[in-house]
């Protein structure tokens, strides 16, 4: 059967596939360094073992509204010949083999992809009920190459507006607090000073939340999104684990405080504090977090048994423990959870 192995990605909420051969490595989103006179879509350089390789925001390539960067946004570094360039993605979903025969561009394509990924975009697939738009590595890395290539040949347009770009580039980043712009630090320091590629394949991915001073490992799959907590209308004769519901751009979502599930202290709500969005099966929900500390990767024969002792009326509730920072870390068990029947998500009012 004639298939390819692609690597499936999200971003703006729509799935790319782009051929997993062109791909050198992934990693999450470090600290870039931004440089004025550069494409509006060149969003700064990253140094990954001695090279310099130029970073693409395809938000801004594809001419959608640029959207601050966040902890779990992640780099796909992409090759041909000597030319490298990552881009700065929403999350990568899986490898998948796709029949090639199946891939197709159809003519009403064209008309609807106005907005400036058509001349990237190879064809599109179908995988279940998900449409994958396939991205052409060898375009994107060829528009790379002659906007660098116009720079240093002084035939790039300077405008008055490059010192308002290089702040617009700036301000994607200038969100985050002292302990996020850390990680993103650490991250790019780490980079540069590694020695060779580390294989991620088999590797488990997770957030490090924070609860009550409390590190906790979520499975990065379940996670939607992080967004800063709101305001939330409460909802009456609910569990004391049901905060209340929140709007988010339109959608209604249930807030929960899994504290009490924990056994932790139910210290009094923050306003500055984060909700996690998850998704499980049909259940979506917002997880109330102190904050999302770092995103890591763990070796599955890392991952120990959780002690006997931890259960909730007989219900497991961690997947496991690993190290992290030296210490002891909880894997929490979000589908034993949610799916069980000791945590009522939907209550009847």
């Amino acid at each position: 059967m004639n298939e390819h192995p692609y690597l499936i990605f999200k971003l703006n909420d729509s799935l790319y596939g782009i051929d997993s051969y062109g791909v050198e490595e992934v990693f999450f989103l470090p600290e870039l360094k931004t440089i004025p006179d550069t494409p509006d879509d060149i969003i700064g350089l990253v140094d990954v073992r001695g090279y310099i390789i130029p970073v693409m925001d395809l938000n801004i390539r594809f001419g959608y509204q640029p959207q601050k960067y966040k902890l779990t946004d992640t780099i796909v570094v992409i090759k041909s010949k000597d030319i490298r360039m990552g881009l700065i993605i929403n999350g990568v979903q899986e490898v998948s083999n796709l029949k090639v025969d199946k891939i197709t561009f159809e003519v009403y394509l064209r008309r609807e992809l106005s907005d400036g990924r058509e001349k990237f975009i190879d064809g599109i697939a179908k995988k279940n009920e998900d449409i994958i738009f396939i991205l052409n590595s060898e375009k994107l890395l060829g528009y790379v190459e002659r906007k660098i290539s116009d720079n240093q040949d002084g035939k790039a347009t300077k405008t008055e507006d490059s010192q308002a770009l290089l702040e617009q580039k700036l301000f994607l980043f200038s969100h985050a607090t002292d302990k996020e712009k850390h990680i993103f630090r650490q991250r790019a320091k780490t980079l540069s000073s590694l020695t060779a590629k580390k294989d991620f394949t088999g590797f488990k991915s997770l957030a490090v939340i924070i609860l009550n001073d409390e590190y906790y490992g979520i499975d990065l799959t379940l996670i939607r999104e992080f967004t800063d907590f709101e305001l939330s209308t409460p909802i009456p004769c609910t569990p004391s684990h049901i905060i209340g519901n929140m709007n988010l751009r339109g959608e209604i979502i249930t807030l929960i405080d899994l504290r009490s599930i924990l056994n932790l202290p139910m210290d009094d709500i923050s306003s500055d504090s984060q909700v996690m969005i998850v998704e499980i099966q049909d259940i979506l929900v917002g997880i109330y977090i102190k904050e999302v500390f770092d995103i890591i990767f763990v070796n599955p024969q890392e991952i120990l048994s959780p002690p006997s002792v931890n259960y909730i009326d007989d219900e497991q509730y961690l997947e496991g423990t690993t190290k992290f920072q030296g210490k002891t870390m909880s894997i929490l068990d979000l589908k034993s959870i949610f799916l069980g029947d000791k945590l009522v998500v939907n209550e009847t009012i």
